[in-house]
């Protein structure tokens, strides 16, 4: 089951992906800020401002592992000393608008030793009353 649900999630990240040359998948500004605050977080090991990046009820899942967000925040903040950096090498896709937004991205991490993944982040994003949130991170990748 759990196989099966990375599958479908790789495959409609790809195909979200795939549409990336149309213009309406192009994000909106506040989309794109969200994206680059949230991959800042993880690269300059932030936890705190993780937290207030991402819902209560906010989920990790890579290839079949989930997290919730207490434990993906202290899984940030322990990366001290730039243990990973995430570098988008696409361009986000958004595919749906408020109050729920969907996206895509495929990024790259390397990890402090020197350990190269390319994979497919799809982001479930949401309104709240302090403004967008991300719900829901689901990461597939070569690991």
């Amino acid at each position: 089951v759990v196989v099966l649900a990375a599958a479908l999630i790789a495959l409609g990240a790809w195909v979200i992906y795939a549409q990336i040359a149309q213009s309406e998948t192009a994000p909106s500004d506040e989309i794109v800020a969200l994206h680059e605050s949230y991959t800042a977080a993880w690269n300059e090991a932030d936890g705190e401002a993780f937290l207030a990046l991402t819902t209560e009820d906010y989920t990790f899942t890579g290839n079949g592992q989930t997290q919730d967000r207490a434990t993906q925040a202290a899984t940030i903040a322990g990366a001290v000393g730039g243990q990973l950096e995430i570098s988008e090498i696409g361009r986000i896709v958004q595919v749906a608008d408020g109050p729920d937004y969907y996206t895509a991205v495929a990024n790259q991490i390397v990890s402090y030793a020197g350990e190269e993944y390319v994979g497919i982040s799809s982001f479930h994003i949401v309104e709240t009353d302090e403004g967008l949130k991300v719900a829901r991170h689901y990461w597939v990748g070569n690991i």
